[in-house]
């Protein structure tokens, strides 16, 4: 088995471990520069939550000022692959749920209507972003 496979299923197992009733989709792959395993997921915990405690399958980091990879994190009694990537899916059903917090505790938002896609370029002028953005914005910072 390549290490990048060892190292997705040390991963998978301490994410059920971490994270019960989480569904998790680990997969890698090995390429000619290295090799790599990703992490998707819908809603749940933070995306910080899930990188610290796979963070320790990383060997290192890319360094752009020298534009090469930096082995700052080895161990040897662990698999290991060159990046871990994490990302976390908002469901329709967090970015409703997201919709009504914004539009019942924000101030400014009372006056949007009831569906979130006659409202999504709007201009939220307290936040100086559109409603697509807020909402983006408070699900990476909240647990649904």
């Amino acid at each position: 088995m390549k290490i990048s496979a060892q190292t997705a299923k040390a991963i998978r197992a301490e994410l059920k471990k971490a994270f019960p009733g989480i569904k998790f989709r680990v997969t890698s792959k090995s390429y000619s520069g290295g090799n790599s395993v990703s992490i998707d997921y819908t809603d749940g915990v933070l995306t910080s939550e899930v990188k610290d405690v796979v963070s320790k399958y990383e060997a290192g980091h890319f360094d752009g000022m020298t534009d090469s990879y930096e082995y700052s994190n080895t161990n040897a009694d662990l698999p290991q692959v060159k990046f871990v990537m994490v990302s976390r899916e908002m469901s329709d059903d967090a970015q409703e749920k997201i919709f009504q917090y914004i539009k019942e505790n924000f101030a400014g938002c009372s006056n949007l209507v009831n569906d979130k896609s006659e409202n999504w370029r709007t201009d939220v002028p307290e936040f100086g972003e559109t409603l697509a953005v807020l909402i983006n914005r408070e699900f990476h910072a909240t647990k649904f």
